[in-house]
């Protein structure tokens, strides 16, 4: 259990941003959804393009090194 002011920012962040933060995450999963439901890997890439289009680039090596810290946790979970 955290202690009371994880609490605190916890109840704070609920009342608020948390409908922000589930709206977003909902979209977030929504994408997600429809990126797999891509066959085709052009047109796959074209939306990530697209997406990260808006995203800065110190954001942008941000999200590849956080890409790859996850694939090599997934190659440690999930030896082939």
């Amino acid at each position: 259990m955290g202690t009371p002011l994880d609490l605190r920012f916890h109840r704070k962040n609920m009342i608020d941003g948390g409908s922000k933060t589930m709206s977003r995450n909902i979209l977030i999963n929504k994408i997600d959804v429809q990126l797999r439901d891509i066959a085709n890997c052009d047109n796959q890439f074209d939306v990530i393009q697209f997406m990260l289009g808006y995203v800065e680039y110190g954001e942008l090596k941000n999200i590849l090194r956080y890409a790859k810290a996850k694939t090599k946790q997934d190659k440690l979970e999930n030896p082939r």
